[in-house]
């Protein structure tokens, strides 16, 4: 398993050098920057989990940094500061950062926020990937990754490699109305064989286990052309 990354903005040379080494024990793999314009490097060309930064800084404002931050990345972001008081903790909150941390600090508190923010970061980067896996349409629910169709109180209805393939590639291009041949060609990328005459037994043989009528069929037929999935 790849060990979490940490960028550390901190102008302060030997602030920053005894940061990194302490969570390097923790097994975090560290980005050193001294001023915003190496932090905005390191930024674009980084994914860490991660990002610690200093308020003072000799080309910028740590907290609007930080508010740039939060903008464009998920990861977790501690503003470490020399400042003090309730205003100073607002500010650095409503940058969007998950935790203020003021000089001085024990190490062992700064450690264990450390800890606490990565395990937040993985518990919603966690969530947002079962979410992208979840394919709702109308009383029903596609979970590419678990493989798995539920409909009303998480019944789930089987499906065959191929019926799964097609339904999947119609929920990805909701409200598109695809040809056959389009969905062959999406279809074949999943390493198997199929070919046109088969989409409409395939369609049928779905519409069949979700047990719809013509009034309440989530899959549209649009004559000479293809399928579409309107539903919501």
């Amino acid at each position: 398993m790849d060990r979490p990354q940490v960028v550390i903005l901190e102008d302060d040379a030997d602030v920053a050098a005894l940061l990194a080494t302490t969570l390097e024990r923790d097994e975090l793999v560290v980005h050193r920057a001294c001023d915003c314009a190496g932090f905005e490097v390191m930024r674009t060309q980084l994914s860490p989990e991660l990002f610690i930064i200093d308020v003072g800084l000799p080309d910028g404002d740590g907290i609007a940094m930080a508010r740039r931050t939060r903008l464009e990345s998920d990861a977790g972001i501690i503003i470490l500061t020399g400042r003090s008081g309730e205003l100073d903790t607002v500010l650095g909150l409503e940058s969007g950062a998950d935790d203020y941390v003021a000089k001085p600090f024990r190490m062992r508190e700064f450690r264990a926020r450390v800890k606490s923010v990565l395990r937040r970061v993985q518990q919603r980067r966690g969530v947002q990937a079962r979410h992208e896996h979840l394919l709702p349409f109308g009383d029903w629910t596609l979970d590419r990754g678990r493989r798995r169709l539920t409909g009303r109180d998480d019944a789930e209805i089987e499906l065959t490699r191929s019926e799964f393939e097609v339904l999947s590639v119609l929920l990805e291009s909701r409200r598109q109305v695809l040809t056959r041949d389009q969905i062959v060609e999406r279809v074949r990328g999943e390493g198997w064989a199929v070919n046109d005459r088969l989409i409409d037994g395939i369609v049928s043989r779905i519409r069949k286990k979700l047990g719809v009528s013509d009034a309440t069929d989530p899959i549209r037929t649009v004559r000479g052309v293809g399928y579409v999935i309107d539903t919501a």
